[in-house]
């Protein structure tokens, strides 16, 4: 019998071959592989200003760090996400403030973080991090707007909306930066690896600095301006990464088409929620939510009978361990149905339609 992944990353055989070249070229560490990906990526995002980094969570520590967010500052962060967004919070030394999500979106709405930022305005909140979770445009104008009311940074985090288009642009333009991931369940994968893109000049200039040890070079003089680490990409990466850029508009169609079959076939299930069908949406994820959680488990396990692999979606970050043990009392109901029943289905160029019609038919199976 067929297994059917989660999850395939979007390689094809001649990426092999043109990797090859790149290796006997010599050129390992980050060089003109990365420099063709940056300008790839400012192209298709029309976002001028682009940088490599060795993973997405990096890119939320830098960009923060490099917006002056420090000790004493608290940012807002969706509380359904992986926590790697909050994480990079804590290693600025800023104060994690969790805001609560939509049930149809995944994504936190302006109303809820506007409620967030008044509960908490005893604090200095500096920035808004919003998760476009699993590729949801969202509300990327009127967030911003908001954020420019309060001088708030706004972060996205968009490790899963590489072709994410919000309020008709694609994700970047409204914020101070957005931040990519490119881990093998993304839109795009190096493995590893993750990008920054903004309208700011300077914002990637100050990052170009702190990934790269703190190095300034002035008319060939070096020196280390900080005691900053290495968050570099490999031109390997790169690379692989410049092969995906010219097939992207292929990936998101295949993705589109299946989250297409998913909406429609399972729309008339009862005990079953699907994700909101906005406008450029990216679809790197297709999430259901059941009516509990033993429904849950229940469609896990059959799928998994029938060599269908599923998982759960994103963390309800503020019952994390970690996060528990900061003493953070906050409820946030809709995070936590989320979690506890959340399933996330496969999706990916390797899916036939008759792969889709048989994960369909079997939810059913479990169902009834």
């Amino acid at each position: 019998m067929k297994n059917i992944k989660l999850s395939e990353p979007p390689l094809v055989d001649s990426d092999s071959v043109y990797l090859s070249q790149m290796l006997k070229t010599g050129w390992l560490v980050e060089g003109p592989q990365n420099k063709a990906f940056c300008a790839n990526l400012s192209e298709f995002t029309q976002v001028p200003y682009a940088t490599t980094v060795s993973s997405c969570t990096s890119g939320l520590y830098l960009t923060l760090k490099c917006l002056g967010i420090s000790k004493g500052d608290a940012v807002l962060v969706p509380a359904f996400t992986f926590p790697a967004t909050a994480n990079a919070v804590v290693h600025c030394g800023a104060e994690v403030i969790f805001y609560d999500v939509d049930k149809s979106t995944y994504c936190g709405t302006t109303d809820q973080i506007k409620n967030a930022f008044e509960d908490n305005n005893d604090l200095n909140i500096k920035a808004l991090i919003y998760v476009h979770e699993f590729g949801f445009p969202g509300e990327a104008k009127t967030l911003a707007d908001f954020c420019t009311s309060k001088s708030l940074h706004f972060i996205e985090d968009a490790a899963c909306a590489l072709g994410t288009i919000s309020n008709e642009y694609h994700v970047g333009k409204y914020s101070d930066a957005a931040v990519f991931s490119f881990h093998p369940r993304k839109l795009i994968t190096a493995g590893e690896g993750g990008a920054v893109i903004s309208t700011s000049e300077k914002l990637i200039a100050d990052i170009n600095i702190q990934k790269n040890h703190g190095i300034t070079d002035v008319d060939g003089t070096k020196d280390f301006i900080s005691g900053s680490l290495n968050f570099r990409l490999t031109d390997i990466q790169a690379c692989l990464l410049n092969l995906q850029m010219g097939r992207i508009r292929d990936i998101l169609s295949i993705k589109k088409d299946i989250a297409s079959q998913y909406l429609e076939e399972l729309g008339s299930i009862n005990g079953l929620s699907l994700p909101r069908d906005d406008e450029g949406h990216a679809w790197q994820s297709f999430m259901v939510v059941f009516d509990n959680q033993d429904q849950r488990d229940l469609v896990r396990s059959h799928l998994s009978k029938n060599n269908i692999e599923s998982n759960y979606g994103a963390n309800a970050v503020h019952q994390t361990k970690f996060f528990r043990d900061q003493n953070l009392t906050t409820q946030l109901p809709i995070a936590e149905t989320l979690f506890e029943n959340g399933l996330a289905l496969p999706i990916h160029h390797k899916l036939s339609e008759d792969d889709v019609t048989k994960i369909i038919l079997k939810i059913k199976e479990a169902l009834n």
